[in-house]
């Protein structure tokens, strides 16, 4: 009975869990993607996001949670001609491909189980284990700019994006988050950034994007690429 009610109170968040598809190669998106858009909850801050001698990099946590389209998992995962894509790995396609940048998907060293009870039993848990990044991005220091794109579990960051900004130097780049969920908009995980890495500039005008909306929301999210970046 616990474990169900833990079950019904993390699966909203979780929902957003976004799948990888097994063709793409562990730093490579592909396919599509969709938002809606919402402001941070933190402090409002400007940066140049032009500019600059390095490249723009789109980083993302995309993790599958099932491949059947049913009420338990379907959320997670997107079909496209037959291929399983994430939700976040569908926005950071557009990202990316819109921004001509490079991409890289944040991954477990050791995978997490491929079942919403087991994961929240985890993520929940005072004395879960950490796991490690199956890598790290090779000459970080080329980037000035990142996206960060990510699911909301139970109403914060992924431990494996946490763990992302905890293993690479931010010091003098701009973070751009945006995010996919299933009611929690971006939650507080705009200030969460800003607190794990605050030698860097973190754009609060984040996005946030309903799973509910993700098929249809592609010129919503370049709409915000555009209004950023201007």
């Amino acid at each position: 009975m616990k474990k169900f009610v833990r079950l019904l109170i993390g699966t909203a968040s979780l929902f957003a869990l976004a799948a990888c598809s097994s063709d793409n190669g562990s730093n490579q998106a592909t396919n599509e993607a969709d938002a809606t858009s919402e402001n941070g909850n933190a402090s409002d801050s400007t940066a140049s996001l032009n500019g600059g001698s390095g490249r723009t990099l789109v980083a993302y946590f995309s993790y599958p949670v099932g491949t059947d389209l049913d009420v338990v998992t379907g959320a997670s995962v997107l079909q496209n001609d037959g291929e399983y894509l994430g939700l976040v790995e569908q926005a950071s396609i557009w990202i990316s491909e819109e921004l001509e940048a490079d991409s890289f998907l944040i991954e477990p060293a050791e995978a997490y189980p491929d079942d919403v009870g087991q994961i929240i039993d985890e993520v929940s848990s005072d004395d879960a284990p950490d796991r490690e990044l199956a890598q790290l991005v090779e000459n970080f220091d080329n980037y000035d700019t990142s996206y960060l794109g990510y699911p909301i579990w139970m109403a914060t960051l992924p431990p494996m994006v946490q763990q992302f900004l905890e293993s690479h130097d931010f010091t003098g780049k701009t973070v751009i988050p945006y995010t996919v969920h299933g009611g929690s908009g971006l939650a507080n995980t705009v200030r969460t950034i800003q607190d794990e890495i605050p030698e860097a500039t973190v754009v609060t005008d984040a996005l946030s994007v309903s799973r509910n909306n993700i098929e249809s929301s592609q010129q919503e999210i370049l709409d915000w690429l555009a209004e950023i970046n201007e």
